[in-house]
């Protein structure tokens, strides 16, 4: 991709703030399963919001990653964005097996290299999440 000659700019980004809603809406009973993982989790709105601020620039192959302003652990994430929605669900933390596994729990998906660091915080996401509900 680098060599080819169609020019490009990537944004990377860590996981969105969403990303455990779809495991706690995918859960079937009273459990929710999801991955021992520690990340850093951004606003999907930054991420659009520095996609959107590129256009018409010229081509920067790969651009500052984005990541979020604190580092969180799924479970955690998982349970609270339970609570917020009133839900008694239980949040089962699992290691994924093998490397990959070992490499998440240790903090693989965190940002490596400098970073712009997003400003919204999870909580402020989950107000939002309490909001649409009420």
């Amino acid at each position: 991709m680098r060599t080819g000659p169609v020019p490009w700019t990537i944004l990377r980004a860590t996981q969105f703030h969403e990303f455990p809603e779809p495991l706690v809406d995918g859960a079937r009973g009273p459990f929710v399963v999801v991955p021992r993982e520690l990340s850093q989790p951004v606003s999907a709105d930054e991420v659009a919001s520095a996609l959107a601020a590129r256009v018409g620039q010229e081509p920067g192959g790969y651009v500052r990653p984005l990541a979020g302003p604190e580092q969180l652990q799924m479970a955690d994430m998982a349970r609270r964005l339970v609570k917020a929605r009133g839900s008694r669900k239980i949040v089962l933390p699992v290691r994924l097996p093998g490397a990959v596994g070992k490499a998440m729990t240790g903090g693989a998906l965190l940002p490596r290299e400098d970073h712009t660091r997003g400003e919204r915080t999870f909580a402020e996401y989950l107000r939002r999440v309490a909001n649409r509900l009420s």
